[in-house]
């Protein structure tokens, strides 16, 4: 006979083996947890960083548009949605709440009440802004921009503001309208006749008020006419470029314009030199606007009113 030897057998762990498991899990766990929490408060964190982001270059773009709200001391993103430029307000995922605040330069900036601020808004507020556009959009419609064609075709590329060539062409800018106002323009100007640079005008298609006029045509002067109901009456101020620009001055290629208004005073600059400064007060106040005439092939890159 044969007897056959049983190895004892067991299911399962022992009590001793699960508490030495139970141990390194909770060793395990001690160790992992505080990474994924930190993972999560990191995740949180950025999105809350990623909503100012959004929420500080909209606002760029808010005064790129001519907004002169000063949101400093208030909460929240309303004006922004009001304007069109966000759809919905920041949510931060831990609860916090979006205010804004001024760093010693003005400069406002979006903070969390959790989170605090990551970033700084590109410029500061200034009240006195009537209308700045830095670069025209070409994915924007000229509406957005602030552009009102009253004559010919206007277009945007590469950051330009277009007057269609070989036709009368004018525009106004929105919310410009004032009195006592400093604009800025730089145009490129390639080839034609001339441009110009409405002021203290109306916003209609006869048009009246005043024209700044970069003018080859003329034999490359400076001048300044009234405009009465679309028609433009002769020129009253006039100087030779020759005269008032630094040699080597070139009619064509980009320019910066300047014209300030202060009562009836009018200053007119180009590239920073006075080239003529008289009183008339036929117009008092108004918009500013731009115009082009003949074959003229010109590009308006920066525009912005400010009042004085």
């Amino acid at each position: 006979m044969f007897f056959l030897n049983k190895r004892q057998t067991r299911d399962g762990f022992s009590f001793i083996e699960l508490m030495v498991v139970l141990g390194i899990i909770a060793i395990l766990a001690i160790i992992v947890f505080p990474f994924f929490k930190n993972m999560r408060q990191d995740s949180t964190t950025n999105a809350c960083y990623t909503n100012q982001n959004i929420v500080s270059q909209t606002y760029s773009i808010y005064l790129a548009k001519g907004g002169n709200y000063n949101p400093v001391n208030t909460s929240g993103v309303g004006f922004l949605i009001t304007a069109g430029l966000l759809v919905n307000p920041p949510i931060c995922k831990d609860g916090g709440t979006y205010s804004w605040w001024a760093d010693v330069n003005n400069y406002p900036q979006i903070k969390c009440s959790i989170h605090g601020s990551n970033v700084v808004v590109a410029a500061p507020v200034n009240s006195n802004l009537l209308y700045q556009q830095t670069a025209f959009d070409s994915s924007k419609t000229l509406a957005t921009q602030g552009v009102v064609p009253i004559m010919g075709t206007w277009s945007t590329a590469n950051g330009g503001l277009i007057p269609r060539s070989g036709t009368e062409a004018r525009a106004i800018f929105a919310n410009s309208s004032g009195t006592n106002y400093t604009i800025s323009a730089t145009v490129n100007f390639t080839s034609g006749n001339g441009y110009g640079i409405y002021y203290h005008a109306t916003n209609t298609a006869q048009i009246s008020g005043y024209v700044f006029q970069f003018d080859p045509g003329l034999g490359n002067r400076f001048a300044v006419r009234k405009v009465v109901n679309g028609s433009e009456q002769p020129q009253f101020q006039s100087v030779s470029m020759a005269s008032v620009m630094p040699d080597g001055f070139s009619v064509y290629g980009s320019h910066n314009v300047s014209i300030s208004t202060s009562g009836a005073n009018q200053v007119i600059k180009v590239d920073g030199v006075e080239v003529l400064n008289f009183s008339d007060s036929t117009f008092a106040s108004g918009y500013v606007g731009a115009r082009s005439w003949d074959s003229t092939v010109a590009s308006i890159n920066n525009m912005s009113v400010v009042s004085n």
